[in-house]
Formats: C-alpha cells, structure tokens, sequence
C-alpha cells in the first residue's frame, strides 16, 4: 500500500507538500497540486481524511455545539439542523449523535 512518501516521491515534492494538497491547509499551486493528485492516483493513495481538500475551501461540514442539559433531547436537536441542512445536493446524514 503506497504512503504520502511514495506520493512526494513521485510527485518530485516534499511530504508537507503532499500533505497541504491532501488537507487544504496551504495554498498550492495548480500544477504541483495536479502532479500531486496524479501521483497519488497512480499509486492508489488515499489520505487518512478521505482525499484532498477541494479547490473552493469548502469542506460542506457542520460542527454542531450545544450545552449539556438532562433536559436536551438530542434527537429533536439533530433533527431541527437536518431541517435546515437538506438542500439538493446535500448528502443524507445516516446518523446524528
């Protein structure tokens, strides 16, 4: 199984390079980013988080947060987000917790 070293190896770029095209968390330009999406499909490699980050920065996920009552009833809480999440387009949630 191919690892981020054998993407950067032939890719011709650094392991943080690969990492930053995989997560998002830098700006890399288009044709280092192509190379490094080619090598990483020809050698199989999937990142840990579930490929790279998309080109527009958005990553279409929703971190809810709430106080912690006995009285919270977490399934009316999740259910009222879901409301508002369903869009077309938007991936079904499979479960909320």
């Amino acid at each position: 199984m191919a690892g981020i070293k054998d993407v950067a190896a032939l890719a011709g770029v650094s392991i943080s390079t690969v990492s930053y095209v995989m997560t998002g968390k830098r700006p890399i330009g288009a044709n280092t980013r192509r190379r490094v999406l080619q090598a990483a499909r020809e050698l199989g490699y999937l990142a840990k988080n579930g490929g790279p980050a998309p080109l527009s920065g958005e990553t279409h996920f929703v971190a809810l947060s709430s106080p912690v009552h006995d009285s919270t009833s977490y399934t009316n809480y999740c259910a009222y987000f879901l409301n508002f999440s369903k869009r077309p387009g938007d991936l079904a949630m499979k479960r909320c917790c």
